[in-house]
C-alpha cells in the first residue's frame, strides 16, 4: 500500500475477482485517507451506490465508462483535493500566526466556555489551556468590576457587532489585576459552532 500514498485518485472496480469494493473501501480509506476513490461497476443499483458513498467513495460510475464522465469525475476529485490542501495550509498558517502572536488570543463559545487560549495568553495570565478549557471566561479571567460590562459587550459581538479597543480588567493567576484593550469578532463557524475570537 505504500506506493498508493502518492496517488490522488483510485479507480476501483466494484466486483473484484476475490472480493467486493465495499470490503476494500474501508481498508483503502485507512491506508490512503487523502486519495479519492471512484467505484466503477457494470451492475448498478441504488443500495450499492449509497453504500459505496457511505463508505467513502468519491464517485460511482457505470460501465462501460464514458471517458468524458470519467474525466469530469477525476477533475472533481482533484479540485476537492486542491481545496483540502489549501484549507490545511490556511489553517496551519493561522495556527502559527496565532501561536506566535504577542497578544492574548482567546476563542470562546456563546455560553462563555473557553475553547482556545494561545501560548502568550497562557504565559501572561498564568493559566494553561488544559486547566481553563470549557470554563466560563467571565469568571476565570475577568475581575468583578469588568464582568457586567464585558458580558454586555460579548452579547453585542454574538449579535454580529465587531468590538474595538474595549477596556477590560483581567485577573491573572498571580492575583494581579491588569488592564487590557480587547478587540473581538464573531466566528460563525469555529469547529462546528459559533464562537467569539478576541
Amino acid at each position: 500500500y505504500a506506493e498508493l500514498a502518492a496517488v490522488s485518485v483510485i479507480l476501483l472496480d466494484r466486483r473484484l475477482p476475490d472480493m467486493r469494493a465495499e470490503e476494500v473501501l474501508p481498508k483503502l480509506r485507512e491506508v490512503v485517507p487523502d486519495s479519492d476513490i471512484v467505484i466503477v461497476t457494470g451492475h448498478a443499483d441504488l443500495d450499492s451506490s449509497i453504500e459505496a458513498l457511505r463508505l467513502g467513495a468519491a464517485d460511482y460510475l457505470l460501465k462501460p465508462v464514458n471517458p468524458e464522465a470519467l474525466r469530469i469525475s477525476i477533475e472533481r476529485c482533484l479540485e476537492r483535493k486542491k481545496l483540502r490542501l489549501e484549507k490545511q495550509r490556511s489553517e496551519t498558517a493561522f495556527r502559527q500566526l496565532v501561536e506566535s502572536a504577542g497578544s492574548i488570543i482567546t476563542i470562546v463559545r456563546p455560553d462563555h466556555s473557553i475553547v482556545y487560549l494561545n501560548p502568550f495568553g497562557e504565559r501572561y495570565l498564568g493559566r494553561h489551556l488544559a486547566e481553563v478549557i470549557g470554563q466560563d471566561c467571565m469568571t476565570v479571567f475577568l475581575d468583578d468590576e469588568s464582568r457586567a460590562r464585558a458580558e454586555q459587550a460579548f452579547q453585542r459581538v454574538i449579535n454580529g457587532e465587531d468590538l474595538h479597543n474595549f477596556e477590560v480588567g483581567v485577573r491573572c493567576h498571580d492575583g494581579l489585576r491588569r488592564w487590557m484593550l480587547c478587540n473581538a469578532r464573531k466566528l460563525d463557524d469555529y469547529d462546528g459552532g459559533a464562537a467569539v475570537l478576541s
